[in-house]
């Protein structure tokens, strides 16, 4: 478990976040995942991120081995985040709004218009392009909703804290898509953990947020 723990390490210290990490990062980042890859899960643990200099996300397709993905930039909200492999997922405001290099690629359109903060409970409607197969500009309706009533326990860091749950109703009436999408948020209002349907073809992403500042 700590020989684990360095190289994830390693890769995060080699990292960069303002721009896009370096060839030799993401060779080194290729090696050092061959290791782990036997593990299904694992840990962040509190002495891991202490470590680390800039932000990170752990990322889980269903149930497949989490990825690591460091932030490479951020703006206007939109944040970047880079793999290994050179996958990169987009979030605004805690919800993916594209992803790039995997089987599956989307990209939401106008996010900045178009997707609120999502600490509320309120219903949108958005376009969002849907590639191998391409199926662009579909439909998707959303009906987001907080229950302030209850907080739910979640391990972040070692501790367990609580959360309030924010849940996403999203519906895409074309082709006959419905799913739900959940949010954890801390008591800051700040994104920790999240589950989302972004494809019809795609497992469920969860990604949990690390944020250094």
């Amino acid at each position: 478990m700590i020989k684990i723990i360095k190289l994830v390490i390693f890769i995060f210290t080699l990292s960069s976040c303002s721009s896009l990490p370096s060839v030799n990062y993401f060779e080194a980042a290729k090696e050092s995942a061959k290791y782990i890859t036997g593990k299904n899960n694992f840990e962040i643990t509190n002495e891991t991120f202490l470590q680390q200099e800039y932000s990170f996300i752990k990322v889980r397709l269903g149930s497949s081995t989490p990825i690591i993905m460091v932030l490479a930039y951020m703006n206007q909200g939109v944040f970047e985040w880079v793999d290994a492999d050179r996958r990169k997922i987009f979030t605004y405001n805690g919800k993916i709004i594209e992803l790039d290099g995997f089987n599956h690629d989307i990209k939401i359109q106008h996010p900045h218009s178009k997707i609120p903060y999502l600490y509320s409970s309120t219903k949108i409607n958005y376009a969002v392009d849907f590639y191998s197969p391409s199926l662009l500009s579909l439909n998707i309706n959303s009906q987001i909703s907080i229950d302030q009533s209850e907080k739910f326990p979640l391990i972040r860091l070692d501790k367990e804290e609580k959360f309030a749950r924010v849940e996403e109703i999203i519906n895409a009436p074309l082709i006959n898509w419905t799913k739900k999408n959940i949010y954890y948020f801390d008591n800051g209002n700040q994104v920790f953990m999240t589950q989302q349907h972004v494809h019809p073809r795609m497992p469920k992403i969860t990604i949990e947020f690390y944020f250094k500042y």
